[in-house]
């Protein structure tokens, strides 16, 4: 009888540790459960609290409307979030490497100036949640002016040996919250600035052979 007992004894106390463990188990998951909950609810909330915008640039046409037809260099701001956006300027940049050398790999930044088209909007706007509002500017007019610049390349980079190569590039567009959301170039686009870039480089190269001659 008493061993009996005893063997119930150990019974009824490993049972008691094993509901005791499985209850610590299931205050754990608990908890954690709460502080995901926590954690995802908070991470709602301030992403709400930001604009979210997707931007992206392209060689676009004008047909019809009684206007005459022209090439335009289209930059597309879509506000994909909750808050409305206050977009203060649009832009570029250029290149991948953070620092000043190697010249060919260092980063460029341009604020892009209003268009000339009379079309879309210039900035400063503001942009509603689900709305779309595009930058124009006329594409052969701002061709022409990379082909006269007398600059370093915006959209490519001279390598040594190699020469000039296209560099990657993306569209920027800042907001008055402090905010600046990035986008790609449309391929056709980007091929039409890089070979402007390269008439503009081969004209100053042969202005510089032409004063070098005697």
């Amino acid at each position: 009888m008493a061993e009996q007992a005893n063997q119930l004894g150990e019974w009824m106390t490993d049972q008691e540790l094993f509901w005791t463990k499985l209850s610590a188990i299931g205050q754990l998951l608990g908890a954690a459960a709460t502080f995901a909950a926590v954690a995802v609810s908070l991470w709602i909330a301030l992403s709400e609290r930001s604009p979210k915008l997707k931007v992206k640039a392209g060689e676009r046409l004008t047909i019809g409307g009684g206007l005459p037809e022209q090439r335009l260099l289209m930059i597309s701001i879509t506000n994909v979030g909750q808050r409305v956006a206050h977009i203060r300027t649009v832009g570029w940049r250029s290149g991948t490497w953070p620092w000043q050398w190697p010249a060919f790999l260092r980063r460029q930044y341009a604020v892009q100036m209003p268009g000339d088209t009379g079309l879309g909007r210039d900035p400063p706007f503001t942009i509603e949640p689900g709305q779309e509002i595009s930058v124009y500017l006329n594409l052969d007019h701002y061709l022409a002016r990379i082909r006269e610049l007398d600059r370093d390349p915006m959209f490519s980079r001279a390598w040594p040996v190699l020469g000039l190569r296209r560099t990657r590039t993306w569209v920027w567009a800042g907001t008055a919250e402090g905010m600046t959301a990035r986008g790609s170039v449309e391929e056709p686009l980007i091929r039409l600035l890089v070979d402007a870039e390269r008439d503009a480089q081969q004209r100053i190269a042969a202005a510089a052979e032409q004063m070098a001659a005697p």
